[in-house]
């Protein structure tokens, strides 16, 4: 009888303390899957579901693949919800973890580092989300912030001065340092990867050379964000300052916006941002003219998205602002209950937006104005 008690309390050791629970197994994942086209224009958004998390969610933890949505949070989860019923299919999971960028996906393969609670060295996963097991868990060798990105069969991890390549088995290819620490990095962009540094010095990453180089611009204070447009790159600085420069390092135009701290959305050749004052900003790119303004009368850090021919701009308060994007004009208005912790993402029928307490809302367009 003892023994047997004494079995019991192994095995329930085993599954406390082993560390690892995985649960995403979609045994019919579709990869393939494509996104609903956009549909037609629409008047506003109305809230049709909420999904929940147990954490809060990572910014920019929100992602879309095959036909699921996938949401990371600080607990150490990575959440599936099938986009059919928004019904959660599981999460996968390193106990005492926290989720350290997004994920990223090859297939039915999915790529995210973690660190643990008490030992912050860097860990790359790959996960199978058919089978719902990690393949592989490898050491990365580094601490700090880190982003994580995919390009055809590259996986690289940006984590202080260092960029390390990976192949899909995360057999490590080749680990290069930068001068200097970087302050912001860009999502890919034709093969390339570009990160601005806190003295103001902007690099390259090429992806399949492996290698990096140093770009002429240079702007002698910290850089917030980078946005590649063409042969040129539009920056936000750390005075406030948002620069449209070319690589030979001609500056087009300059504006004194605040602080800028989300990349800019680029659509129908002007940019759209938010600042950190929560002011709304359409610019054209070809002249610099600030073609329009809104003013949230909060504070915007996340990216804004469109849909349609609207802009739909996040303010940290709770608040999501609906705008028509040629005058910036105010549609629509809606207020979550809490903190907006994530962009809103879409696939062509729903739009959906991670807020306080690891909640997920889904928003339908509705061809009808709805107000508040």
């Amino acid at each position: 009888m003892k023994k047997e008690a004494l079995k019991s309390i192994v095995l329930v050791s085993m599954i406390i303390f082993s560390g690892c629970y995985s649960s995403i197994a979609i045994k019919n994942f579709n990869p393939e899957l494509v996104n609903s086209p956009a549909g037609p224009e629409f008047d506003s958004l109305i809230v049709v579901e909420t999904m929940e998390t147990h954490g809060s969610l990572v910014p920019g933890g929100l992602g879309i693949h095959g036909d699921h949505l996938f949401a990371g949070d600080f607990s150490g989860r990575i959440y599936a919800f099938d986009l059919k019923d928004f019904e959660e299919v599981g999460y996968a999971s390193i106990r005492n973890t926290s989720i350290s960028a997004s994920p990223q996906f090859m297939g039915d393969k999915m790529y995210y580092l973690y660190r643990k609670k008490l030992l912050p060295e860097l860990h790359l996963v790959k996960y199978n989300l058919r089978s719902g097991k990690e393949e592989l868990d490898v050491a990365v060798g580094v601490s700090g912030e880190a982003s994580l990105h995919q390009f055809e069969t590259e996986i690289i991890v940006i984590a202080g001065k260092e960029v390390i390549f990976y192949d899909t088995l995360l057999i490590e290819q080749k680990r290069v340092e930068v001068v200097e620490e970087s302050s912001c990095v860009t999502s890919r962009e034709a093969g390339k990867i570009y990160l601005g540094s806190y003295s103001g010095t902007l690099y390259e990453i090429d992806i399949n050379g492996k290698s990096i180089k140093k770009h002429k611009p240079e702007f002698n204070e910290p850089f917030l964000t980078i946005t590649k447009i063409g042969d040129n790159f539009v920056v936000s600085l750390e005075s406030g300052r948002l620069v449209y420069a070319g690589e030979s390092g001609h500056w087009f135009w300059e504006h004194e916006t605040g602080k800028v701290v989300a990349t800019p959305l680029i659509a129908g050749g002007f940019l759209y941002t938010g600042t950190l004052s929560g002011i709304v900003l359409k610019i054209s790119i070809k002249t610099g003219e600030v073609v329009a303004k809104f003013d949230t009368g909060g504070l915007i850090n996340l990216p804004l998205s469109v849909s349609g021919n609207k802009i739909v701009a996040p303010v940290v308060d709770g608040r999501l602002f609906l705008l028509g994007a040629s005058k910036l004009d105010l549609i629509q208005t809606i207020n979550f209950e809490g903190r907006i912790r994530t962009s809103a993402i879409g696939n062509g029928d729903f739009l959906f937006l991670g807020y306080d307490n690891g909640k997920i809302a889904v928003l339908k367009p509705l061809t009808s104005q709805v107000r508040d």
